[in-house]
């Protein structure tokens, strides 16, 4: 596992911050660069109108090239929200979407969905969102990021994870203690290929909050695919195999 730190004191190029009252922000970014390092994060403060905790939301795009162009939309309306496009070359990109959840004095939780590649050469598309429904507004826990690649020797990592944290009565969060967590991940090494991967939140039929799979999805054509899945209460997992591809699903039900 990858260690977490959430990015209170990330260098941003680009920072939106949801103020009481404030009903909706957008922004545009359209670069074309060399030597480009490029992070942006879209942030919001959510305190609850009704279950007495406070939820910190977090969008974020961490990007390093020697050479790329690119276009992002960043908006905040229910949620923080990053969608863009970037071909680059000698370089990485790294989508996810951060929820900090803050359960009165007592109880505490992150959940990250985080998808990256690295490549010398590679086109790709994707996403992040905090909220991916306009209603339950204190259950936000419905996060989602994608990403659709296709480069030379690319390695991909997706990742879904949650931790439950108790507290001792304080505000201070290096005194708590994790008492549960769950996730599923997968990196992969392609070769020349295409990519698509992330993690989501689907409702099932009866369309609510708290009823719907999470799941961590990939699709991979390579002319050289390795890789490594890992889980943890994430019981369904989903594989299919043939000659450069590879295809699967790794599901927590609700």
């Amino acid at each position: 596992m990858r260690s977490y730190v959430l990015p209170a004191g990330i260098g941003l190029l680009l920072a939106l911050l949801m103020l009481p009252g404030l009903t909706a922000a957008s922004v545009e970014l359209v670069w074309e660069s060399d030597n480009a390092k490029i992070s942006v994060t879209v942030h919001r403060y959510r305190p609850s109108s009704t279950s007495g905790w406070a939820t910190e939301e977090f969008a974020t795009l961490d990007h390093e090239a020697g050479h790329s162009l690119g276009h992002i939309m960043a908006w905040i309306d229910h949620s923080c929200n990053i969608e863009g496009f970037v071909s680059a070359k000698d370089g990485s990109l790294d989508v996810a979407s951060i929820i900090h959840q803050q359960y009165g004095k007592w109880f505490r939780g992150v959940r990250i969905a985080e998808v990256s590649v690295e490549s010398p050469d590679f086109n790709a598309t994707f996403s992040a969102h905090t909220f991916t429904m306009n209603t339950h507004l204190d259950n936000t826990w419905t996060l989602d990021a994608w990403l659709s690649a296709e480069g030379s020797d690319m390695s991909v990592y997706a990742l879904r994870l949650y931790q439950h944290f108790k507290t001792h009565g304080t505000p201070d969060e290096s005194d708590d203690d994790m008492d549960s967590q769950y996730y599923a991940l997968i990196d992969a090494v392609l070769g020349d290929g295409e990519a698509f991967a992330g993690s989501g939140w689907f409702p099932d039929k009866r369309n609510s909050v708290w009823w719907g799979n999470e799941t961590l999805a990939f699709q991979f054509t390579g002319d050289d695919i390795s890789a490594y899945i890992e889980s943890v209460d994430f019981p369904i997992i989903s594989i299919y195999m043939d000659v450069d591809e590879l295809i699967g699903e790794v599901v927590r039900p609700r």
